[in-house]
């Protein structure tokens, strides 16, 4: 889903070698930005936010499965009480999140989408 310069692989090492380079101009720039303190709680929150987007899409996975998959998955008891109380806790949980956090996981949000739009752009239509 990115453009493919960050798919190059080193010849020798057979590491994609750009995203290595990447991924580290990135962590140093994160790591000089900002306290270490300030960038967990970073990261905790963009955990919590991938949670909440999984959390919330359930009903609509459980509602595309066919009906092999649904008979074969998971059934909590209480249906859908424990991934309701489980959004609300999370919810509850990003509320207290600081304005540095919201700042560095929505930069880091930004940065993806474009990425992801430009590596749209660039593939060939097939």
């Amino acid at each position: 889903m990115l453009p493919r310069w960050f798919g190059t692989v080193h010849p020798r090492y057979a590491t994609p070698a750009n995203s290595i380079l990447a991924l580290g101009a990135l962590s140093l720039c994160f790591a000089l930005s900002g306290s270490f303190v300030v960038l967990a709680i970073a990261s905790s929150l963009t955990r919590k936010l991938t949670y909440i987007v999984c959390i919330a899409a359930l009903p609509s996975i459980r509602r595309q499965a066919d009906t092999s998959v649904r008979s074969e998955a998971l059934r909590l008891p209480g249906g859908y009480l424990i991934p309701a109380v489980a959004l609300c806790i999370c919810l509850w949980m990003v509320s207290y999140s600081p304005v540095d956090a919201w700042l560095i996981s929505g930069a880091t949000l930004l940065c993806g989408l474009i990425l992801y739009l430009l590596a749209r752009r660039t593939e060939s239509p097939s």
